[in-house]
């Protein structure tokens, strides 16, 4: 038998993204009245995939913390829940971006040495004006990068602050942006950064056994149904509550890998906003 709503299904597979909850994202109105706004300011966050996963599952709880009033001569008068949700599965993949999102470690990076002239080629009408053109590595302390110059294939050197810009968003990712107006005559030309700087020689994360802050995050789990057409589910202000599990097994000998359990518990006053464009 068909279904009934084949749309209402959920066949499709899906991509996690974690982000650190900060003040841009206004508290989402009890009469939902800020929805819009809420959920623009979600998605202008710094989101980092999990990748790998299985089983990925959001459960809304509406028998949490139920209260219930009821008397001897009229019965039930009150009732009311203070739902919960829950975001639940296993990943794979355990890249230190998304330890630093999920969990309250810490990380320490090692210099290496110092790489002059690095190069980095834009290819032609892959930007407009404006857009952020990500440096491919980075200061191995976050620090500020040294551009030594951008380089149009037609328009030949191009002047800083005319006609370029070097940015850092708020993850400390430095960025070149170009910029209209100057003496840039064609996007239609490759763009060659040459820049300076010192990579990470190692990383080292650790965990002290003591009382710790458990850093409030915003995880959305995204599915395409086509190129422009998704469903989104967004738990804003929640959690990561569980193990990190690192197995060091001989996979041949196993048969599989060992996944680390995600539990991603919603917050007091958070909330679990599910986002369909499936019908626009």
């Amino acid at each position: 038998m068909a279904a009934t709503n084949s749309k209402a299904l959920s066949v499709k597979p899906w991509q996690l993204y974690v982000a650190l909850l900060d003040e841009t994202v206004p508290k989402l109105e009890s009469d939902w009245s800020n929805a819009v706004e809420h959920r623009a300011a979600l998605e202008a966050l710094n989101y980092i995939r999990i990748s790998s996963i299985t089983d990925a599952s959001v459960s809304d709880n509406l028998a949490a913390n139920i209260v219930k009033v009821e008397t001897d001569d009229n019965g039930l008068i009150y009732a009311s829940t203070e739902p919960d949700a829950t975001l639940t599965g296993n990943f794979f993949e355990i890249e230190p971006d998304v330890l630093d999102k999920i969990l309250p470690t810490s990380k320490i990076s090692v210099a290496w040495t110092l790489v002059s002239g690095a190069t980095q080629d834009v290819l032609a009408d892959a930007v407009a004006y404006w857009d952020f053109v990500k440096i491919g590595n980075q200061n191995w302390d976050g620090s500020a990068l040294t551009v030594n110059s951008v380089t149009g294939s037609v328009d030949w050197a191009l002047t800083l602050t005319t006609d370029y810009t070097v940015e850092a968003n708020s993850d400390g990712v430095y960025w070149i942006k170009l910029v209209s107006g100057g003496t840039i005559t064609t996007l239609t030309q490759v763009f060659t950064i040459n820049y300076d700087y010192t990579p990470n020689a190692a990383t080292m994360n650790y965990l002290i056994k003591e009382g710790i802050e458990i850093p409030r995050l915003v995880v959305k789990i995204k599915a395409m149904y086509t190129p422009t057409k998704y469903k989104i589910d967004y738990l804003a202000d929640c959690g990561f509550e569980g193990e990190l599990i690192k197995s060091y097994s001989d996979i041949n000998r196993v048969g599989s890998l060992t996944p680390t359990p995600f539990n991603f518990q919603l917050n007091r006053s958070g909330s679990h906003l599910f986002y369909d464009d499936y019908n626009v």
